[in-house]
């Protein structure tokens, strides 16, 4: 079972990946200026509580959406 093949992948694609360079190159702009006014002392306001649930639920996330390839299941998409 591939997860891209489908009617609304082919003419998407391209545009998705070009989607992505274009965020990944905004997220590097972002960090450049935040190392250049060194703004990294951000980071020691959000408390261990709210770290702790982002990376927790980004486990869960990956976890979960996984479960469909290891039992063979196909659940379709909402997109």
């Amino acid at each position: 079972v591939n997860p891209t093949d489908g009617p609304l992948t082919e003419h998407l694609s391209a545009e998705y990946i070009q989607v992505a360079i274009q965020l990944a190159f905004l997220v590097g702009i972002i960090f450049l200026i935040m190392g250049l006014f060194r703004l990294g002392f951000v980071t020691t306001f959000f408390s261990k509580a709210v770290l702790s649930g982002f990376i927790t639920g980004a486990a869960l996330i990956n976890c979960l959406s996984q479960v469909k390839y290891i039992l063979g299941i196909r659940i379709p998409s909402a997109v």
